[in-house]
């Protein structure tokens, strides 16, 4: 949008002192204000977008801009200017906000209204643009620039294109409230046809064991323990994609405590689903880890469902942990977390056997050495290890 100046009011077709032309802001297309002015320099000129965030606009959100305009020989000045996106259609909507501006052109320009004489060395427009929607783009601002010298004709004028890149700003999603709807199952305490024992119920300690090394997660504590947690269990959001051999490439981004009831349903620690600030378009691995069971990540990453849920069940197949056979058939359809892990290190070894063995009679205790989950360690505990003494968790599962 080129402003074609000349102050003489004699000459028929040039008396754009009053309303700037269209059609002259030196855009792709466009006539440059040069054309008619001439280059008399020094000239100088600049559109400032007056946003503290530099050069991006948020969409619908509304700008000022100065364009300046300075040249030694010149008493009046003037401009006019458009906004383009990146295939040169028209965006956004101009606001004459400032002394002797105004929007024409059918709405699609601004620029000066009649240029008041005797500008001196430099002047300064101030407008104001709205930006368009979300999704538009990069937005460029063309303007043409005069300065005129005030003869009656062209010859000795200053004319200059400038324009400005604008960025549309990346819209910032922020994280929801989301339920979880986990379902698991731990050998030591399963029965069967889904259901695990709670036995040791009564020995579960209200602050989650999950604080501790190695596990190192936030510190709970429950109010009171569900009639039908069998224990308690650690759930881990991840993002990255798991190595198929180590390192470990998954991240955790949130460890949250909870209880494993006795139906393989995993709860918060008032009984609610549990809960996590999740971003909507992202999709997230699920790692469960366990007092003394071999820890297990999910297969698959997991996409939040139109309900606000992430839904994952564990317990339907060797194929819905990460790794190959880190869940053990019960027999019955079901499969569960692998027991015998209790030195906590995903390996279940000699070790393991060696804390057991340290206190094979304990009544009432809560403990990696109770395996089964009844409260008592005793010899129970040494045959659910050994059945399954040198599996080897998976790497995606180290600490």
């Amino acid at each position: 949008m080129t402003l074609v100046l000349f102050f003489s009011e004699t000459k028929e077709g040039h008396g754009y002192s009053t309303t700037p032309p269209t059609n002259r802001t030196g855009a792709p297309g466009q006539s440059q204000c040069s054309g008619c002015h001439g280059t008399n320099s020094p000239m100088v000129a600049d559109i400032t977008f007056m946003n503290p965030d530099g050069d991006v606009y948020e969409p619908g959100e509304t700008y000022d801009i100065e364009v300046s305009i300075g040249a030694p020989f010149a008493s009046k000045y003037g401009f006019s200017m458009l906004s383009w996106n990146s295939v040169d259609i028209f965006v956004g909507d101009w606001i004459a906000s400032g002394d002797n501006t105004q929007v024409y052109g059918g709405g699609n320009y601004v620029g000066h209204d009649s240029a008041p004489a005797n500008q001196g060395g430099n002047t300064t427009y101030s407008i104001q643009w709205t930006a368009p929607g979300a999704g538009t783009g990069d937005v460029t601002l063309y303007a043409g620039a005069v300065a005129g010298n005030g003869n009656g004709s062209t010859s000795g004028d200053g004319g200059m294109s400038i324009s400005l890149d604008l960025t549309e700003a990346m819209a910032v999603e922020m994280p929801v409230n989301v339920a979880s709807s986990l379902t698991a199952f731990l050998e030591g305490p399963y029965q069967s046809g889904g259901s695990m024992s709670n036995a040791g119920n009564g020995q579960i300690p209200l602050e989650s064991p999950f604080s501790a090394m190695p596990f190192n997660a936030p510190a709970e504590t429950a109010s009171a323990i569900p009639a039908d947690a069998v224990n308690w269990i650690l759930v881990e959001i991840r993002t990255g994609t798991p190595n198929p051999s180590p390192p470990r490439a998954t991240t955790t981004i949130a460890t949250k405590s909870a209880f494993l009831l006795t139906d393989g349903s995993i709860v918060g620690l008032d009984g609610s689903p549990l809960a996590f600030d999740l971003l909507l378009s992202e999709s997230y691995y699920l790692a469960l880890r366990a007092t003394n069971h071999i820890d297990v990540l999910s297969s698959n990453p997991v996409t939040i469902n139109a309900n606000n849920e992430l839904v994952y069940d564990f317990s339907t197949s060797e194929t819905q942990a990460f790794g190959s056979q880190q869940l053990k058939d019960m027999g019955d359809g079901t499969v569960a977390l692998y027991g015998g892990d209790i030195s906590q290190d995903n390996i279940i070894q000699v070790s393991d056997f060696d804390i057991w063995a340290a206190n094979p009679a304990i009544l009432n205790h809560y403990g990696p050495a109770d395996l089964n989950n009844d409260g008592t360690v005793q010899v129970t505990d040494y045959d659910a290890w050994f059945v399954n003494k040198a599996k080897i968790g998976s790497h995606e599962m180290d600490f």
